[in-house]
């Protein structure tokens, strides 16, 4: 598989909340994640691969796989916290989830074209501040799509286990996993099968072109490039290994809005005809995720903020 780059734009009394202060986590599913995405163009002369920049429908490399993408029918995002900051960098929570259970049962956000928005009350806090940005930490997220012919869950890990009980037996940064039908997530690697059971068991074959993180040590899985996890926003030392997202505020509000628009994240070469519309790695000697030229690739959402 060929890596696709990270795409993302942003043009975000303890323990009270106050209802009229608000921080709105918004989806659209009609809106492409970039401009570049919603503006595609044909095939460069002598292209040796295909890519989410191509119009849907081309075989820019002659391997028999058409460009196609999907939008997810659901999403979900999994976030380990929101915070402000004022001028001086200064942070202030409006959550911060210190284990996974918490994140599971208390940081996701769940959306599908009835329910694209939901709202997080702000605390009173305790000190008086003026809020100059705003901040997330995204731990994965999630799609539902076509695969195999059938509804089923994807979910992209954006940042590593860093709790006690996970360690590097956890997930890890840019790990792709897949929901089966009994339930048992399955990694993504790179090679056939494309899924394989968890990390207990991880091996080479789970990680791709990220690399390894020089302060954790542990390797990345399938989702983005080495250009991209070594950002200097995300070296936070040995421990921590949190994909950051920080914008500043055009004004002192803490009324904000972001949201994420969707349409067409989940890009692929369809070789498979007799599913249209369904991404299907590895099925009938299919290339799809399975052969080394394959390119396939989830796409990061558009964030914007607005107040």
């Amino acid at each position: 598989m060929r890596q696709a780059s990270l795409v993302f734009f942003l043009f975000l009394c303890l323990g009270c909340s106050d209802a009229s202060k608000k921080i709105t986590l918004q989806v659209s599913f009609d809106e492409t994640a970039a401009a570049a995405l919603a503006n595609r163009v044909g095939c460069s002369a002598g292209a040796t691969s295909d890519g989410p920049l191509n119009d849907t429908g081309l075989d820019c490399d002659s391997d028999g796989g058409v460009v196609a993408f999907q939008t997810p029918t659901t999403y979900k995002l999994a976030l380990k916290s929101i915070y402000f900051k004022d001028s001086a960098g200064t942070k202030y929570d409006v959550f911060d989830f210190g284990s996974l259970d918490k994140i599971t049962s208390e940081g996701v956000f769940s959306f599908d074209p009835s329910t694209t928005s939901t709202g997080v009350n702000v605390p009173n806090f305790a000190t008086a501040f003026t809020p100059a940005s705003l901040g997330f930490e995204l731990y994965y997220f999630q799609l539902t799509l076509k695969i195999y012919g059938e509804d089923k869950e994807v979910r992209i890990y954006m940042s590593d286990d860093d709790f006690a009980d996970q360690g590097a037996r956890g997930h890890h940064q840019g790990d792709v996993t897949y929901t089966s039908s009994d339930g048992v997530e399955l990694w993504a690697g790179g090679s056939s099968p494309l899924w394989f059971p968890g990390s207990a068991t991880r091996t080479s074959a789970h990680n791709g072109a990220g690399g390894t993180d020089a302060e954790s040590g542990h390797a990345r899985g399938w989702f983005g490039d080495s250009s991209l996890w070594n950002e200097a926003s995300f070296q936070q030392g040995a421990t921590k290994d949190i994909f950051v997202v920080e914008t500043s505020l055009p004004a002192a509000n803490l009324n904000n809005t972001l949201t994420f628009s969707i349409k067409n994240t989940w890009f692929y070469e369809d070789f498979e005809t007799s599913m249209a519309g369904s991404f299907d790695p590895c099925l009938n000697s299919s290339h799809e995720a399975c052969d080394a030229g394959a390119e396939w690739a989830p796409l990061f959402p558009t964030v914007k903020l607005s107040q």
